[in-house]
């Protein structure tokens, strides 16, 4: 089963979803623009998001996303300026250009370890970012992932060794008001890199991705 492209894009007055059991793809901008839109309950199964499904739907607070799901479209929750928290479960394995820009109220986000690409702009202008993870499968991260995000403070990295791309990543950001966390022992690597020993701070923490 599919829910179809533009399926129920600015239903203005739209507060709640239940994705029925059994739908395998939402596909894009299902529903885009419904601004009134607060609570989805995504059942799982569902295997894939479609560009732009909840792009400005500016209601919404909070979304779980099942493990089911391993593909999650471009600006998939662009400008859901609502969002506080969203888990990324771990059969996802890239996140898409856009994916959460302009979420302005998003507070903290965890990468999981399936995830080996982030793409531009995947969190561009999220200014509530406080705290950002970043787990050892990230190999490639593309330019100003995280521009904008003005409050970022804490950057957990889990590289042994500096991820040079990172260094495209902050666009418009003090990287000198970031404490970076990274493994324990990779100190001298990190602290004598031209762009990461701007850091505010560089800390050492022992935790698994």
């Amino acid at each position: 089963m599919v829910i179809g492209n533009c399926a129920f894009s600015d239903c203005a007055n739209l507060s709640s979803v239940e994705i029925p059991i059994g739908v395998k793809v939402v596909e894009r901008m299902a529903f885009w623009g419904c601004k009134s839109l607060k609570m989805v309950k995504i059942p799982e199964g569902v295997k894939e998001f479609g560009d732009n499904i909840f792009f400005g739907c500016t209601s919404l607070t909070s979304v779980e996303i099942p493990n089911s799901v391993t593909e999650i479209g471009e600006s998939a929750f662009s400008s859901c300026t609502s969002l506080t928290s969203v888990e990324i479960p771990n059969s996802v394995t890239e996140i898409e250009e856009g994916t959460f820009s302009g979420c302005t109220s998003l507070t903290s986000v965890e990468i999981p370890s399936s995830v080996t690409i982030v793409r531009p702009f995947a969190f561009s202008d999220c200014r509530s970012l406080i705290s950002v993870m970043i787990p050892s499968s990230v190999k490639e991260i593309g330019d100003f992932a995280f521009f904008g995000c003005t409050n970022l403070t804490e950057l957990h990295c889990r590289h042994k060794k500096p991820l040079d791309a990172l260094s495209e990543c902050f666009g418009n950001v003090d990287v000198s008001k970031i404490t970076l966390y990274i493994p324990i022992g990779c100190g001298y690597d990190y602290r004598h890199h031209p762009f990461f020993g701007r850091f505010s701070g560089v800390v050492t923490e022992k935790k698994n991705d």
